[in-house]
């Protein structure tokens, strides 16, 4: 994407998109509290005793907090075992990995996961698709702590 513009309406197209990459207020955690996020989520993913959902939501966060933390390879190996594991349906991942090749400089994978994101509205269960990836966010600010607290419940209620 050359130009701001584009980046612009990639964005506003991308906010239809539930998923970690565009939470809001999340720009200013420490490198500290990321890193804590990592330690507790790579924990509790050792002991792997929950449902399939709550693990997929475990590596769609983790996948973002590896990307923060300059983690780009192991975040794009992590995405795309989700991506994988869910058969391409989990909104949160696919547009975590939109975002993810966007800010690597990988516009045209960036825009064709979108296009793929964009055709999963004809889907006859998108909704409960959507609906999936706001309480995935919701579980992400939970999981963020602080001020992020406010948003989680906004959104589970």
């Amino acid at each position: 994407m050359e130009a701001n513009t584009e980046i612009a309406d990639y964005r506003k197209r991308m906010d239809n998109f539930p998923c970690a990459f565009n939470l809001a207020g999340t720009d200013n955690l420490s490198t500290a509290r990321l890193k804590a996020v990592q330690h507790n989520l790579d924990s509790e993913l050792a002991i792997n005793d929950g449902c399939d959902n709550e693990l997929i939501i475990k590596r769609n966060l983790l996948t973002w907090v590896l990307f923060r933390l300059d983690k780009r390879d192991e975040a794009l190996q992590l995405n795309g075992q989700v991506i994988e594991s869910t058969r391409s349906k989990n909104i949160a991942s696919l547009a975590n990995r939109s975002f993810i090749v966007l800010l690597m400089k990988d516009d045209v994978q960036a825009l064709k996961f979108l296009e793929d994101l964009e055709k999963m509205k004809s889907d006859k269960n998108f909704q409960t698709y959507f609906t999936d990836a706001e309480a995935e966010q919701a579980y992400y600010y939970s999981r963020l702590g602080g001020l992020n607290l406010q948003r989680a419940i906004t959104l589970f209620c």
